[in-house]
This record gives C-alpha cells, structure tokens and sequence, in this order.
C-alpha cells in the first residue's frame, strides 16, 4: 500500500437531506459506517460536522435521511483519526483499517444497504451489466470518482501519446488506484517504446495496454506475450478498407476499438470528438468483443447503440467541459442512457 493510501480511508458519503437532525443542517456532508446492529441498514454510523460547535461527532442515524450516496477514499487526518478511534472501541468496525476491506465494504453498502433510497437514474445504472462502458481521457481525481460513482467499467489514462490528456505514468498509477476493485484500468499508448510499456507494466500495473498508434500485430504480440498484459487496438475508421485492416488484429489483440480518424494533418490520435459512418461496422464482420469510439456524447450515444449494437463504448470528449476536464453531470447522462438499453 502507498504511503498516500495508508494515510487514507473508503468511505461511504453522503448528505443530510431534510428533515434533518438537531444535529445536522440540511445538505451536511456525512461519512457513513455499516451499522452497529443486523437491522438490515434502517439505521448507520455517520461522522459528520456538528451544526453549532462545528466540530466532527458520530451518532446513529437512519439511512433514509441521507442522500447522493457516493464512494471516495478520504484523506482528513482529522476525520480518519474520528473513525479510527471509534472503531478502536466497536470491534465489529474493524474492517475499516483495511483500506481495500473497506472499499469492498463501501461498495456492498451502496449496492445493498441503500438500494431502495437510490435515484430512479442510479438504479437503472446498476441493473444492466451487458452493455460496457469505458471512460477516456481522465485526469482528475474527481472524474474518476464519478466515472466509478455512476458505473464505468473501465476508465483510461493516456499515458504515452500527444495528447491535452496526457499524464505520466506515476501520475495514472496514483489516479487509478482507486478503480482496482470496481473497474479494469487502461493505460492509453501510441507507438511506446519497450521502456515505456516495462513502466507502465509496473508502475500502473493496469487491466489493459491500449495501443493508438502504428503498432503492427507481430508487435503488439510480442507485447503481450513478454509483458503479460492484455492489450487493445485502436484502428481508426472512415472506409471499408480500414475494417480489413482491423480484421488483422482479431485473434491478438483482447479486442478491437473501433475511432474516428482524426483531420487531416492533426498528429493527435483521438479524442476529437468527431465520428465516422457507423454503417461501415454493420456492413463488415466484427470480432465477438469490440468498441465504439469517436464523437460518442449523450446526446447520440442512443442512436450509437441501435445502429451498432457496440458491445463497449468508448467516450472522452463527449463527457468533458474542456479537454481532460470531465463533467460529473454528463458521465451520468451518458450512463443513464446506455444502461437503459
């Protein structure tokens, strides 16, 4: 465990909705514990700011005066030094000095403990498992909270490529750690070297190898085979043509994704937010496993899926306010509308 982690801990959040408590005003930040007793999750721990002394206190509360359930690993000295020292003296909460005990913990609260006080939106999210969706592109911490709040499978980090989007390597490993045991991680190349992909193999340590660039099939298996990492493939898409030449990579890589290519003369390789005819991709075989990619948003992602069927769609621009600045609001839109298919 990094020593960042160690100094942190899951919790399960949420706010104070009213009629609150004496001791909470209304939209009060609380951090929320499994209960003390089998009442099946009426009533929980939560660690919040006192409305007068404004100091943090613990109390029994019941679930259904909390609101916008979330997951997030929490670094306040203070407040970790609270839960620790409760749990110190309430044996049954000691899973939480585990960090990756207590995601798992946080995670099992939010899909069992809350399920009845959910939005309509987050229970449609939950309830479709078929069709996959993969986050591009991320940055922040934040959006990789909300990419896991509202259900991404898998979350990409563009690691090696010329990109706005672009972080180094230690930066993903830190950005990713907290999708480990909800999403597969998936570090973004375009034609990296030998030493570039040991690092990531190591350092990142992620689900997937994402290859954007001219890398050929003898390439990327020889990736795979040294590196024993699962890789995908990027093929970029306007003509029948450039399908012929993704068949190629059917059988290597772990699956194909299917993006836009990008205007002429621009050496960045994707996240434009343009896209191509998807007809193209009804008119030619597919591999079992594949993504859509390119110009996905809200606003077209239904359209996306009735004229495709894409097994995984792939989003970046489409949820973004500005090139590597994710917007929670439209992670959720563009979920909502997949999980409802």
């Amino acid at each position: 465990m990094s020593r960042e982690q160690s100094n942190a801990i899951w919790c399960l959040i949420g706010n104070v909705k009213a009629p609150g408590t004496k001791h909470f005003s209304t939209g009060t930040k609380v951090y929320c514990l499994p209960p003390q007793w089998g009442d099946g999750y009426e009533n929980i721990v939560v660690f919040g700011l006192h409305r007068e002394s404004k100091k943090v206190i613990n109390l029994i509360m019941p679930s259904k005066r909390i609101e916008n359930w979330r997951v997030k690993l929490v670094y306040k000295p203070s407040l970790i030094k609270k839960i620790k020292d409760f749990e110190d003296s309430e044996p049954h909460h000691s899973i939480w000095k585990n960090s990756v005990e207590a995601q798992k913990m946080a995670f099992s609260l939010l899909d069992n403990a809350v399920h009845s006080l959910e939005t309509k939106s987050t229970r449609i999210m939950r309830t479709s498992v078929n069709r996959k969706v993969k986050i591009c592109g991320l940055t922040r911490p934040e959006d990789v909270e909300s990419a896991i709040l509202y259900g991404a499978d898998f979350l990409g980090f563009i690691v090696e490529a010329k990109s706005a989007r672009r972080i180094s390597v230690l930066e993903a490993a830190k950005l990713s750690l907290p999708a480990k045991a909800s999403a597969k991680t998936v570090a973004v190349t375009v034609n990296a070297d030998d030493a570039v992909i040991e690092a990531i193999a190591t350092q990142m340590q992620p689900d997937y190898i994402q290859f954007h660039g001219d890398e050929s099939v003898d390439r990327l298996a020889e990736i795979a085979r040294r590196f024993k990492i699962k890789t995908i493939k990027a093929v970029a898409v306007s003509t029948h043509t450039d399908m012929i030449t993704a068949e190629q990579y059917a059988g290597v890589a772990d699956f194909i994704l299917y993006d836009a290519k990008p205007p002429k003369g621009e050496t960045v390789r994707g996240g434009h937010g343009l896209s191509f005819d998807w007809n193209i991709l009804t008119q030619s075989p597919l591999p079992k496993t594949w993504a859509l990619a390119g110009g996905l948003t809200p606003d077209n992602v239904t359209e996306a899926i009735a004229k495709t069927h894409a097994p995984i769609l792939d989003v970046s621009s489409g949820v973004e306010n500005s090139p590597g600045i994710k917007d929670a609001l439209k992670i959720e839109a563009f979920m909502r509308d997949v999980r409802a298919l």
